[in-house]
């Protein structure tokens, strides 16, 4: 049974804005790169980018997401339509009207897209991956927001604010807001879309900088180019099924492989934060098209909200971004360089200020450690790299001789991101990887020019089709076969791949929505563990007592948390302090039940009824007695503050 959507049904009216929204992305696309097919391609991502920035900003200035919502959408679709208005009045209807397109084989993009998003749509709307199903995963932080609850917070301890990437999932929220749909919805809308829309920035980017009909090398590079872990030797040993294999999971010298991106774009962080580094490429490939001013204007807006979508990105963007606008030529240009770093400034100052990733942790540091090399020694980093990255690295980097626009923005991107794998690990996951994912797709580009000149080669031509055509191929083995393994769910895929959204009781779904009506922010609600108290996060949003691995930085709590869910305790001065006020109790907490019959008769607790065969109870919250009252008023009226006593 779904549980009700808790945004009220007047937010519909909402979707009326959102062709504001459009002109608002686009007022900033042309003028960023002008009227023709670039400023047509990035219209969409300024537009969400600007759109989910100031619902963001909105939302935590009032701490609701329903304000920050209605505020942060009419905002920016009121300056949509004044920039419509404005153009239409100072250059006449004609000049509004959108200019012929410049790619006469665009049509070839949309088919390819289509093609490659069919591909990939079955794997997204058959399963959950990765880590939407959890205490604090998309699904559950989708749900908290709904709730009104801005910043979201870690389900398993309410008290932290979230310390994560979630523009993906704020969006998820108002596509929940305005079409009324359910959660796994807006998840499969939002990364079926996205995987879309990256494909033609792709494609885009490579006409761009390759020239016209190379963005096709570009797109599927990037999207479907990947490294030789397929038939890892591990399995060999453990008899896996063939699904194991052609998955690509292996492991050299104890540690992953960095997984193709066909895998990496489910982590929904990168369904969100690759269009807008690609909006953002676009702009850089772009940069003589317009006046500077609005160009680092955009620049920074897209930054800035880069580090709410995918901080990995963020990092590595930005900082290759800084270097590369200060050597359009290969010259360095002190006024661009200028520009560049007061809109970089501004960019990380806000970012910084927005939460997300940047939230305070309880734990100090970054969880940064110095590390030389990814694996343990040189040679095996070695070979980790090469079943990573494939063909990828060598001939990526070889390509780089070969592209002969904004070269230095890609040397950067794959420099920073292999000297950060080299040098750096992250304590408490192997999450550090994702900085592979940043060198993958910047070794596309560079290889995709090599690729063109192979494959237009004058010098032994047919020799040189056929190894561009080998290396296509080659490094298109891996994601094939992981689509193909999806796509017809071939024996021993891991678990983590086929999880389906929960399914809810009809009396669970009924209680938790009447507690995601009452239950604040920081309140935790307790429901049996191997029943279903991970519904109630992934579903209502609602705190839950049992712990999951999403903030491994508080390894402090843990211990505490696993001792309360041991011994059950009697003593409801425990259960308060851990934050829990809600009991959803069935016939098998026999335990719980005898106890909070003791605490409603102790007059600690209150009944608030059944649904079903579920019983809820409520803490009462500790009310001073007359003794407590009448010392505090005794004290206050002593103080300095009321004067002497009798006066």
């Amino acid at each position: 049974m779904p549980i009700p959507n808790p945004f009220p049904i007047a937010y519909a009216s909402l979707a009326l804005a959102l062709p504001g929204v459009w002109l608002a992305g686009r007022a900033l696309a042309r003028r960023v790169v002008g009227g023709d097919w670039p400023s047509r391609i990035i219209t969409p991502g300024v537009a969400v980018s600007a759109w989910m920035f100031c619902v963001h900003v909105a939302s935590r200035l009032s701490h609701s997401s329903r304000i920050g919502l209605v505020i942060g959408t009419l905002l920016v679709s009121a300056a949509g339509m004044a920039a419509y208005f404005w153009e239409r009045r100072a250059r006449g209807r004609s000049a509004t009207l959108a200019s012929p397109c410049a790619c006469p084989w665009s049509h070839w993009m949309w088919i390819s897209a289509a093609a490659s998003t069919a591909l990939m749509a079955p794997m997204a709307l058959r399963w959950s991956f990765h880590d939407e199903l959890s205490v604090s995963g998309h699904m559950a932080i989708i749900a908290e927001i709904q709730n009104g609850t801005y910043p979201p917070r870690y389900l398993s301890y309410p008290d932290l604010e979230l310390a994560y990437h979630y523009a993906f999932n704020l969006l998820g929220a108002c596509l929940t807001a305005i079409f009324r749909v359910q959660i796994p919805t807006a998840i499969d809308a939002i990364s079926v879309g996205s995987w879309f829309y990256c494909w033609c920035l792709a494609w885009s980017l490579g006409d761009r900088l390759l020239g016209r009909h190379r963005g096709a090398l570009v797109a599927s590079l990037m999207l479907f180019g990947s490294g030789y872990p397929l038939f890892c030797p591990e399995y060999y040993s453990t008899g896996a099924p063939i699904g194991a294999h052609l998955l690509g999971f292996c492991t050299v010298g104890e540690l992953y492989t960095s997984p193709p991106m066909v895998s990496t774009f489910f982590q929904h962080p990168w369904s969100m934060g690759l269009p807008v580094s690609l909006c953002i490429m676009t702009v850089l490939a772009a940069r003589e098209s317009k006046p500077d001013v609005w160009r680092y204007g955009v620049l920074a807006l897209l930054t800035a909200f880069l580090s709410l979508c995918q901080i990995t990105l963020f990092c590595a963007v930005s900082g290759s971004l800084l270097v590369a606008e200060a050597l359009p030529s290969g010259r360095f240009d002190r006024r661009r360089a200028l520009r560049i770093a007061l809109g970089l400034a501004l960019s990380v100052a806000v970012a910084t200020q927005l939460g997300g990733f940047f939230a305070p942790k309880e734990a100090a540091g970054l969880g940064l450690e110095h590390h030389l090399w990814v694996a343990s020694s040189f040679t095996t980093t070695l070979k980790w790299l090469l079943a990573s990255f494939g063909l990828l690295l060598p001939l990526g980097l070889a390509g780089l001789l070969f592209l002969h626009k904004e070269r230095w923005f890609y040397t950067l991107m794959i420099v920073g991101s292999l000297g950060v794998l080299n040098l750096v690990r992250y304590k408490y996951s192997w999450d550090i990887v994702k900085f592979a994912a940043v060198t993958s797709v910047a070794l596309s580009v560079p290889f995709a020019a090599l690729l063109d000149r192979l494959l237009r080669a004058r010098i032994a031509p047919v020799l040189g089709r056929i190894a561009g055509t080998g290396a296509l191929m080659a490094t298109f083995a891996t994601s094939a076969s992981f689509c193909l393994t999806l796509l017809f769910d071939l024996p021993g895929i891991p678990q983590m791949y086929k999880e389906t959204p929960p399914t809810i009781s009809i009396d669970d779904a009924r209680a938790a929505t009447w507690l995601r009506k009452r239950v604040g922010p920081k309140d935790i609600v307790y429901r049996r563990k191997h029943q279903t108290y991970y519904e109630y996060a992934s579903w209502a949003g609602l705190g839950q007592v049992w712990v999951d691995g999403s903030c491994p930085w508080a390894l402090s709590r843990y211990k505490a948390r696993e001792k309360l869910m041991a011994e059950l305790p009697e003593n409801l001065d425990v259960w308060q302090e851990a934050r829990v006020r809600f009991f959803v109790l069935d016939d098998e907490d026999k335990t719980l039940r005898a106890r909070a019959e003791q605490w409603i008769a102790s007059g600690r607790a209150v009944s608030r009824g059944s649904f079903g065969s579920l019983w809820i109870v409520e803490i009462v919250p500790m009310v001073p007695t007359r003794e407590r009252f009448d010392a505090a008023t005794s004290q206050m009226i002593g103080s300095p503050r009321y004067g002497r006593e009798g006066q």
